[in-house]
C-alpha cells in the first residue's frame, strides 16, 4: 500500500451521482446484479461469468485464509503489528471483522513504551506461528523509552490467500463496511502469486480500495472515501502508481463507508482493469492496456532502467496471476497521512514517530468506536468468463478459465456445473496457514534445547546477581537462544525469563538494531 496521490490520467474520479443504496442482502441466491443471478451473470453484453470463488464468513476459514505474522509495517514503518489472534480477526453473524486493538492490553504499557528496555519477538514455536516477513525488524524488536524506542502500538490483522487462491483475470466484489477511527488505513488489494518481473513494484501491485479512519473532511479524505490505485515500474523508487490512481468521496449527506456495506469492485483482463463501487457504471479507476506500461512510465528516459517487461503483452505486468489481500494498517511514515493535519501527533521525517503516536493516544483512541473501528467484510467473490485467464486453489496447478473446482475444493471455488449457493462448512486445517515469506530465514529461529537451558540457568544466576537490563517477551514459544536474523543483520539473542530479570544485550547487535529502529 502506498498514498492515494492526487487524480490520475485514466479517469475515474470523485462524484457520487447516481449512487446505489448499500447493499444489505449477504445471501449468494439473494443478490442480484442488474437482475441477474450471482452465480451466472451477463456483463455490458459479454458472455456469462462463472463463479470460481467465494467466500461468505459462515467461519473464519483457515483453508482459504493465512495471516500475516510480523511487526514489518508494511513497508511503510506503519504503527501496527499483525498476528493470529482472535481479538483482531474473528467472524460474527456472517461477518469477517478486521479489529485493530492496542498492544498495551497484550503485553503491558511499560513493556510496550519501553520503561526497561524490552524485547518483543514473533519468531514463533511452531510453523504455524512463524513470523512471516523479518524485513525491517519484522520478527523482533526492542522498546526503550530513552531512545524514543517502542514496540508497534497497535495490533491488528492481514488476511490473504497466498497459496490457498490466486486469479488471472476476471471480476472480483468485495462486500465491505469501512472502519473509522484516526489514522486507521484500511485495504482491499491483490499482490503477484510470483515475482515474475521482479521484485515490487515490478511485478505489480493491485489496491482495490484503500482509505483513512479519520472524519470526513479530512484532507485527503476521511472514512467517506476511497481510493484505487495500480503500482507498476521497473524498480522502488520509480513506482508509477501516482498515472494510475483515483479517489472517490460521497457526496455531502449521502453517509459514509461506515454507515453501510458497499461492494467495493475490480473487471480486470487482457484489454484493462477498472474498479467500481456498488455497480459497474460507477467506476472509480479505469486504466486501459492500450501501450505497454514501460512506455507509459517513460522508463526509457531514465539512464541505465532495463524494461522488465520486454516482449510481454501490453497489460504486464498485471498478466499473472495475483492473490488477496485484506488488512487494517494504522498510521506510517509514507505520505498517506499528511504532516500537520487534523492533529497528527508525529511526522513523517521525525525521530521516534511510533512513541509519539503512542503517547498521543487520548487523542485518537477516543475517535476508534469499538467494532465501528474494524474493516467488516460480508462477502469476497470472484467470477471469470469461460476461457479467460486462470484460476487456482491450495497449491494446485493452474487450471485455464473459469469452473476450475475440482475434487476437495469446493469450500474455495464453485463447481463449473452450476453456480453455488451457499459456503460449505468443514473443518479448519492450518497446513496452509501462515507460510513464511520468501526471504524470510527460518533456520536461525532458536537455538539447542541444550542452549536454552544454559541461558535460562545464566539468566537466573544474573538476576540474582542483580543483573536487570530489560525484559524479553517470545510470542508463541519459549525463551531460546541462537543466531537470529534481524532485519538483515546477523547478531546474538539471549536469553531471558518472561517477567523477570534478563542478561544484558549483546553490544554490537543491540547498538545495530537501536540505530536502525530509532526512525520506525
Amino acid at each position: 500500500m502506498k498514498d492515494l496521490g492526487g487524480v490520475g490520467e485514466n479517469g475515474g474520479g470523485r462524484g457520487g451521482e447516481g449512487l446505489l443504496a448499500p447493499l444489505s442482502k449477504k445471501s449468494v441466491g439473494d443478490r442480484a446484479v442488474d437482475g441477474e443471478s450471482e452465480g451466472d451473470r451477463a456483463v455490458e453484453g459479454a458472455e456469462a461469468e462463472v463463479l470460481v470463488f467465494e467466500d461468505t464468513f459462515e467461519e473464519l476459514d483457515m483453508e482459504i485464509w493465512a495471516h500475516d505474522i510480523t511487526m514489518a509495517g508494511g513497508g511503510n514503518w506503519e504503527f501496527q503489528y499483525y498476528t493470529n489472534n482472535r481479538s483482531n480477526s474473528f467472524v460474527e453473524e456472517g461477518v469477517l471483522y478486521l479489529q485493530p486493538t492496542l498492544t498495551e492490553e497484550t503485553i503491558g504499557e511499560a513493556n510496550m513504551m519501553g520503561e526497561k528496555p524490552f524485547r518483543f519477538d514473533m519468531w514463533g514455536m511452531w510453523p504455524s506461528d512463524a513470523c512471516t516477513s523479518n524485513a525491517f525488524y519484522g520478527c523482533e524488536r526492542i522498546s526503550d523509552a530513552g531512545a524514543q524506542l517502542v514496540i508497534n502500538p497497535v495490533q491488528s490483522a492481514r488476511l490473504r490467500t497466498t497459496g490457498t487462491f490466486t486469479f488471472q483475470y476476471g471480476r472480483l466484489e468485495v462486500e465491505a463496511k469501512l472502519p473509522r477511527g484516526d489514522w486507521l488505513w484500511p485495504a482491499i488489494w491483490l499482490l503477484p502469486e510470483k515475482n515474475v518481473y521482479g521484485q515490487w513494484p515490478a511485478s505489480g501491485e493491485i489496491d482495490v480500495m484503500e482509505s483513512r479512519g479519520n472524519k470526513p473532511g479530512y484532507v485527503k479524505g476521511g472514512y467517506d472515501s476511497f481510493g484505487s490505485c495500480m503500482h507498476w515500474g521497473p524498480y522502488f523508487a520509480l513506482d508509477k502508481y501516482e498515472m494510475t490512481c483515483e479517489s472517490f468521496t460521497l457526496p455531502e449527506g449521502k453517509g459514509t463507508f461506515n454507515d453501510d456495506f458497499h461492494v467495493f469492485g475490480m473487471v480486470w483482463n487482457e484489454q484493462g482493469l477498472y474498479t467500481y463501487l456498488d455497480r459497474e457504471d460507477q467506476k472509480v479507476l479505469e486504466v486501459k492496456f492500450d501501450r505497454p506500461f514501460f512506455e507509459r512510465g517513460d522508463f526509457a528516459d531514465v539512464p541505465g532502467t532495463g524494461n522488465p517487461w520486454i516482449g510481454r503483452p501490453n497489460a504486464a505486468p498485471f498478466d499473472q496471476p495475483f492473490y488477496l489481500v485484506l488488512n487494517v494498517a494504522v498510521g506510517g511514515l509514507s505520505n498517506f497521512f499528511e504532516d500537520g493535519e487534523d492533529g497528527k501527533p508525529w511526522t513523517n521525517t521525525g525521530k521516534g514517530a511510533p512513541y509519539l503516536f503512542a503517547k498521543a493516544k487520548d487523542e485518537w483512541y477516543p475517535s476508534w468506536a469499538g467494532r465501528d473501528s474494524a474493516l467488516q467484510v460480508k462477502s469476497v467473490r470472484v467470477w471469470q468468463k469461460p476461457g479467460q485467464g486462470k484460476a487456482s486453489v491450495l497449491g494446485e496447478k493452474p487450471r485455464e478459465g473459469a469452473g476450475v473446482g475440482g475434487a476437495g475444493n469446493d469450500a474455495v471455488l464453485a463447481p463449473s456445473s452450476a453456480p453455488r449457493k451457499g459456503h460449505d462448512s468443514h473443518q479448519n486445517n492450518d497446513s496452509h496457514q501462515n507460510k513464511p515469506l520468501s526471504g524470510v530465514d527460518t533456520s536461525k529461529r532458536r537455538g539447542s534445547t541444550g542452549g536454552w537451558i544454559f541461558g535460562s540457568l545464566l539468566a537466573l544466576v544474573l538476576a540474582g546477581a542483580g543483573v536487570a537490563y530489560g525484559v524479553y517477551l517470545r510470542m508463541g514459544g519459549f525463551p531460546g537462544t541462537g543466531n537470529r536474523v534481524g532485519g538483515g543483520r546477523g547478531g546474538q539473542a539471549y536469553t531471558s525469563v518472561v517477567g523477570g530479570s534478563v542478561a544484558p544485550y549483546q553490544a554490537t547487535s543491540y547498538s545495530d538494531a537501536t540505530r536502525s529502529t530509532h526512525h520506525i
